[in-house]
């Protein structure tokens, strides 16, 4: 007599139906503020006032996804870790006085800790880096369920390690999520809806590598801020004559660039590389064109914990 005679299951599938835990699998992801879905995300034709950012699932890696990869199919869910990251902002008084803030996450919404005012996941305390007279201001997000950083008046940005205990910011669900199409992240401090700056801008070309934005960009004025912007879908009216200045302004690797006005942006290479623009022949057409400004982006990092043919015998 065997397994499958008394209980019903194959004798290879006897320990995972027994012991539900060795049928635990985990899915790592990783949300890309860049690859979000724009159509999902656009409250208003200039993407202003945004709370709530969506990602598509896709099992497909390709830069043109507007979504999260990953390879495994996630079904029967029954925990998500987020681990801690990075807000950069230019107006600080957004975080508030409660250095904390709440993490939403719409497509869960059936299992999720209630308030009268707010909906939400996980709680996290803020810290931010006020040794910067003038922002942008670089706020740390911690699920830490204690909320005390090694230091309470400073952080140090480049190196948050250790700063917060590990092991936390842990949702677990009392009963498995059966699937996911999308995942939203949506902010709040921790009522009080934070809005996140635009971070993806029409724009017009001229010459010489100077960006007009159509809203204002948020950049620091001043060379050398060192901040990063990418450039897609640049055209002009005599493409052929254009193809090298095309090129350069569609390049992957995008440029480092500095704010002149709330509307100008300078283009440039300082202080890594010397990069000269050659002059447009055409008029730039920019119609379809965007410049994604990377001093807005913020990546998170989740660990999805989930159960693989949940409930079946075979």
């Amino acid at each position: 007599m065997n397994v499958e005679d008394i209980l019903g299951f194959k004798q290879h599938n006897f320990v995972q139906n027994i012991n539900p835990k060795a049928k635990e699998k985990r899915a790592y992801i990783m949300l890309d503020r860049r690859y979000r879905n724009l159509e999902i995300n656009t409250p208003d034709s200039n993407n202003l006032n945004q709370t709530t950012t969506t990602w598509y699932y896709t099992q497909n890696y390709n830069t043109s996804n507007r979504g999260f990869v990953c390879n495994e199919n996630i079904r029967n869910i029954t925990s998500i870790k987020i681990n801690n990251f990075f807000l950069k902002t230019t107006t600080p008084q957004q975080l508030g006085n409660m250095s904390r803030m709440t993490i939403f996450i719409p497509e869960l919404q059936s299992q999720c800790y209630l308030n009268p005012n707010r909906k939400f996941h996980f709680v996290g305390a803020i810290y931010s880096d006020n040794q910067n007279v003038v922002p942008p201001t670089y706020a740390i997000m911690s699920t830490s369920d204690y909320g005390v950083p090694v230091e309470t008046t400073s952080v140090n940005v480049s190196n948050p390690i250790g700063l917060f205990d590990e092991g936390k910011g842990i949702f677990r669900f009392d009963k498995p999520i059966t699937y996911i199409t999308n995942l939203s992240i949506n902010f709040a401090t921790p009522y009080a809806p934070y809005s996140l700056h635009q971070d993806t801008f029409q724009f017009t070309y001229a010459d010489n590598g100077l960006i007009t934005t159509l809203t204002p960009h948020g950049l620091q004025n001043g060379l050398a801020q060192n901040e990063r912007v990418y450039i897609s879908n640049f055209n002009t009216t005599t493409p052929s004559d254009d193809s090298t200045l095309i090129s350069l302004l569609n390049r992957t690797e995008g440029f480092l660039a500095y704010g002149i006005d709330d509307y100008q942006i300078q283009l440039t290479g300082y202080p890594y590389e010397t990069i000269s623009f050659p002059n447009i022949s055409g008029v730039a057409i920019t119609d379809n064109s965007e410049m994604y400004a990377d001093f807005h982006r913020f990546f998170i990092q989740l660990e999805l914990t989930y159960i693989e043919d949940l409930y079946s015998p075979y």
